[in-house]
């Protein structure tokens, strides 16, 4: 296989393994093109697993990025949450990646709080469903030690969460409620879905006015938003968007995306809303081409 070839036949693998240990579209984007710059110069010819070495040469390139990007969130204003992906073109290549992997946003929220080696583990094991001899040999690890270290991952993160394979898809019904809760200001129907230990985590990036520290409890929760519909932080328009694990919402004002609200839903209700406003990670939404919820299916 010629360099070309071999970038495009694994690009998505790529760019899920970049963006999931990353969190940020820019920082993925730049990966694949290092990436694609480098594989010009490997002789494909003799390499005898492509998938791993050309996998092998992300996660290199991502661990020389994670080191800037934990010292820069050791100075972050506030939380720091993942770039949400907006799919406005359902012929955009990423719609299939997100269709095609387990991507959902709070799991994605969840690994960035993972050590680099468990980060890379459950990504190439959980989202792209590696088999374990091939993440033995990517990493140079022998196979029982990666089974032990995606086994505590994995239960690292249930720990938190509760089972994965509880987290349920964000319908537009759930969506609804919230819209029109903040176009109202009666989240009332809203709160009923929340669990007991909800958690609201807003990111503003110490750029937009944000909580710095999270909301927690469903009583915390419906006083915050409460608090801000009367301060008029959710005046303007609303549009329901597809991301990663269902639907999310997208707030503007004449014309500018201000937030962009997510959720992590699990059996037990709504355990996790998700405010993103910081510009940085919200600017790319174009607002001209969000798709309406009707024409997702």
């Amino acid at each position: 296989m010629e360099a070309h070839e071999v970038f495009q036949c694994y690009k998505r693998i790529g760019f899920t393994t970049a963006y999931q240990m990353l969190g940020t579209i820019q920082d993925t984007e730049d990966i694949l093109q290092d990436v694609y710059l480098l594989s010009d110069k490997v002789d494909w010819a003799v390499v005898r697993d492509p998938k791993s070495y050309f996998t092998r040469m992300v996660i290199n390139s991502c661990k020389n990025r994670l080191k800037s990007a934990r010292d820069q969130k050791e100075v972050y204003p506030g939380p720091w949450l993942p770039e949400p992906i907006i799919i406005d073109d359902l012929h955009d290549p990423l719609h299939h990646v997100i269709q095609t992997e387990k991507i959902t946003y709070a799991l994605t929220v969840l690994i960035q709080s993972l050590t680099d080696l468990e980060r890379t583990v459950f990504v190439l094991r959980e989202v792209l469903v590696f088999e374990y001899s091939e993440i033995s040999s990517i990493l140079e690890r022998s196979e029982p030690a990666v089974r032990k270290i995606f086994s505590r991952t994995k239960q690292k993160l249930e720990d938190k969460t509760g089972k994965l394979n509880d987290l349920l898809p964000i319908d537009s019904k759930l969506v609804s409620l919230f819209i029109d809760g903040a176009e109202t200001g009666d989240f009332t129907a809203f709160i009923e879905l929340l669990t007991g230990d909800v958690e609201l985590i807003s990111d503003g990036g110490g750029k937009v006015l944000a909580a710095l520290r999270p909301i927690v409890s469903k009583v915390r929760v419906k006083a915050f938003l409460e608090g801000i519909y009367r301060k008029g932080s959710f005046i303007g328009a609303y549009h329901m968007v597809w991301v990663f694990g269902g639907f999310a919402i997208v707030q503007e004002i004449q014309g500018e995306p201000v937030k962009i609200i997510l959720f992590n839903h699990g059996k037990e209700g709504i355990k996790n809303v998700y405010f993103v406003m910081n510009p940085d990670k919200i600017f790319l939404v174009n607002m001209s081409q969000i798709i309406p919820p009707f024409c997702l299916n």
